[in-house]
């Protein structure tokens, strides 16, 4: 092979060969900052809108005289009145009542009331202050049938009874029993300022 020719073999191989390979591109340390181009529509302003004006309703009148309200009624208490302590019934006592002894008339009258038999105990309680001749003696027989009276809603004799025991020393224990019980037949009666008077002695 001539020179010549060795020559155009060489350029033509180096015609053919590619060229040197670019060097690698070195990244940046920090990642690029993210593609927000998908979220430039949400972030639009919002069309603009014209207020809606409410309608202003008129006020009701208010009415020129308000309805008359009725009383609540006034009842008695619904709970249990209170009532002076009972004693207990002596032995055979109920005996003795019907021999005419009066306190056994007694005993046998709280006896009675205490079991709730309150006609057997009126009965009793009728003839101890009928043969009573103490005086504390029938203030106390007095005090216990104002109290079966009133048990039998015979409030007009229950409210005499404590009246008139109630008008007694004020010492007495049934005195004061009585002008408490007092007020409740007062309420009983419908008797509203004497109840409310007798109340505020307490």
């Amino acid at each position: 092979m001539t020179p010549r020719r060795l020559a155009l073999v060489l350029l033509a191989v180096l015609v053919v060969l590619p060229g040197p390979a670019p060097a690698a591109t070195v990244l940046p340390l920090a990642p690029p900052p993210p593609d927000l181009t998908g979220l430039v529509p949400f972030a639009e302003a919002p069309i603009e809108k014209p207020p809606v004006a409410a309608a202003d309703l008129p006020l009701p009148p208010s009415p020129s005289e308000l309805p008359t309200m009725p009383l609540a009624p006034i009842v008695a208490p619904a709970a249990d009145k209170l009532t002076a302590p009972l004693g207990p019934p002596g032995t055979l006592a109920c005996v003795g009542a019907a021999l005419g002894i009066a306190s056994k008339a007694l005993e046998c009258g709280r006896a009675h009331y205490a079991k709730g038999e309150y006609y057997d105990a009126a009965q009793d309680l009728e003839a101890a202050v009928r043969r009573g001749s103490d005086r504390d003696f029938v203030a106390e027989a007095r005090y216990w049938l104002a109290e079966t009276y009133y048990r039998l809603d015979r409030f007009q004799q229950a409210d005499a009874l404590f009246r008139q025991v109630a008008g007694g020393p004020r010492t007495s224990e049934f005195a004061l029993w009585s002008l408490h019980s007092s007020g409740w037949t007062a309420l009983r009666l419908n008797q509203m300022a004497r109840a409310r008077d007798t109340f505020t002695q307490f």
